[in-house]
């Protein structure tokens, strides 16, 4: 279940642009240890927000939207979502986790028919790779600046089934 926010900022596209350029820090990898900073990439009309936390407190979700002017100002949509590289490196792990399991097995088919329920734990975790590193202070912090520092409000939440 995915959750879709809608927040609405009463800026001109520019000035939006502008102010969060001048509040936020870009979003890079160098960037990401500062401490209760918020980091942002703004590029075609997508905007991407992440509260960083320092090394070992980050974690890994980045709210993703498409950004609309409207005669009231900024509409942003979006969701939040994990990261591409969190996603591929945890795909990664558990592909190497998986081939060490079976190259350990050996030949003996009897235990490697033992590690398959092994197998089967390790993509059931890949597929809630965003249950597991959401966290809702991250959250909480990105509305929190588009509340104060940027003067908007989030109007609705909207539920989506995955099928």
């Amino acid at each position: 279940m995915k959750i879709q926010y809608e927040m609405i900022i009463p800026l001109q596209k520019e000035t939006f642009c502008r102010k969060l350029k001048e509040t936020t820090y870009p979003l890079c990898m160098e960037n990401e240890a500062y401490r209760d900073q918020i980091l942002s990439g703004f590029s075609d009309d997508r905007i991407r927000l992440r509260a960083s936390a320092g090394i070992m407190k980050g974690s890994g979700i980045l709210f993703e939207g498409i950004v609309t002017e409207e005669a009231y100002g900024v509409r942003i949509v979006g969701a939040f979502r994990l990261l591409p590289r969190v996603k591929i490196l945890s795909l990664l792990f558990l592909s190497v986790l998986t081939g060490a399991i079976f190259f350990i097995a050996g030949s003996s088919f009897a235990l490697m028919l033992l590690l398959l329920p092994v197998v089967g734990l390790f993509l059931y975790l890949y597929q809630h790779l965003e249950a597991i590193f959401h966290t809702e202070s991250g959250d909480e912090r990105i509305f929190r600046y588009i509340r104060e520092e940027l003067h908007g409000m989030i109007v609705q939440k909207n539920l989506e089934e995955d099928i």
